[in-house]
């Protein structure tokens, strides 16, 4: 639920901090699944994948926290 909360809140302009998403052993793969269904049933817009990034590796975790730049903030991931 807070990670959906986070996905929200940067949907909304309301922060631009980095959202990731460690996917030790594969534990998110089914929920990455469901936000693509979702994207192919047209229930949200795949600009929506760019909200937060799965890694799978600790390394991976770091690398991208060290080195992350924000984007400008847009509504191209609102309505």
């Amino acid at each position: 639920e807070e990670l959906f909360e986070a996905f929200t809140l940067k949907q909304l302009q309301q922060h631009n901090k980095a959202i990731v998403i460690f996917n030790m052993d594969g534990y998110y793969n089914t929920m990455h699944q469901l936000l693509n269904e979702a994207i192919e049933q047209r229930f949200i817009r795949e600009a929506n994948l760019e909200l937060f990034v799965v890694l799978n590796t600790v390394q991976e975790v770091l690398d991208y926290l060290e080195n992350y730049k924000p984007n400008p903030l847009t509504n191209k991931y609102r309505g």
